[in-house]
């Protein structure tokens, strides 16, 4: 009979444990699988509060593809280029990062690329005429897809969005920001 109280009194703090670590975390990966055994009882004692430890899905790697124009009938020669310049690559130096930052600060409102990043563009070639900017977005897979998908890599795995597309004449911006023009 004692053998027997241990075993359920193992299983029980085995049981309790579990719902100690798996519930604070209840939208990973491991609070998903066992939700249907963990989260009835999370419930019933008020154990179940989800503080979500962990960010659900890694941060996507966001930038703009801008292709400039250098004639009116888009013919070559056609520049493209990228804000911020690395694109996807690991980005450790600080002046760099702040193309980060701002890139992420562009992204949030579509209005910003109008004002702030297609004048830029002009300003930085100025024999272009018009400037045509994308927003990409290339997604991370979730932790989900890559252990279904085990035969392929994680590179293979990730989609890339294309969000605000427009083209902008660099004529509208020529006299505009002009610190010598009047206004």
């Amino acid at each position: 009979m004692r053998i027997v109280a241990k075993t359920l009194l193992s299983i029980f703090v085995f049981y309790q444990s579990m719902c100690i670590w798996l519930l604070p975390n209840a939208l990973g990966f491991l609070g998903r699988y066992f939700e249907t055994a963990l989260v009835p009882y999370g419930n019933l004692i008020s154990l179940n509060t989800p503080w979500n430890l962990f960010s659900p899905d890694p941060a996507n790697t966001m930038y703009f593809s801008a292709v400039l124009h250098f004639n009116e009938n888009h013919e070559p020669p056609v520049l493209e280029t990228f804000f911020p310049p690395e694109k996807v690559q690991l980005v450790t130096d600080s002046s760099a990062r702040r193309l980060l930052y701002a890139m992420r600060y562009l992204f949030m409102d579509p209005r910003r690329i109008d004002v702030l990043l297609a004048p830029w563009l002009c300003r930085s070639y100025p024999l272009a005429t018009e400037v045509s900017i994308r927003q990409v977005i290339n997604k991370i897979p979730t932790l989900d897809k890559v252990l279904i998908s085990k035969d392929r890599s994680i590179a293979d795995l990730r989609e890339t969005d294309e969000g605000y597309a427009q083209m902008y004449s660099c004529a509208n911006f020529e006299t505009s920001h002009d610190p010598g023009a009047s206004r």
